[in-house]
């Protein structure tokens, strides 16, 4: 069901499909795949980082100091994140290692 309101209705948002996903599976064709709150973490955090990027580079070609300023401390938050999210999945590799 979710599938068909991904692919039929343009106003079905990524929130909605995860709700749709119940347990946090989502059946694709006879296959399973997880979808977790690391995955989605992930992609905030790239595109923060990106958003950081850009702000750096409209900032240098306006000679705007703040918006660069701001798009390097947005960039430099987007590494940290990064940085919990791969200990949190070391963390996990290690749980899994002793299971």
């Amino acid at each position: 069901m979710a599938v068909a309101a991904v692919a039929g209705q343009g106003s079905v948002g990524p929130r909605r499909v995860l709700e749709t996903a119940g347990s946090g599976t989502f059946g694709v064709t006879g296959t399973t795949t997880e979808v977790s709150m690391s995955f989605t973490d992930k992609v905030k955090n790239e595109t923060e980082e990106l958003t950081g990027k850009a702000k750096q580079a409209v900032g240098r070609a306006t000679d705007n100091e703040r918006l660069v300023a701001e798009g390097q401390a947005q960039e430099t938050a987007a590494h940290a994140k990064k940085a919990g999210e791969h200990v949190k999945d070391a963390g996990k590799d290690v749980r899994d290692a002793f299971s």
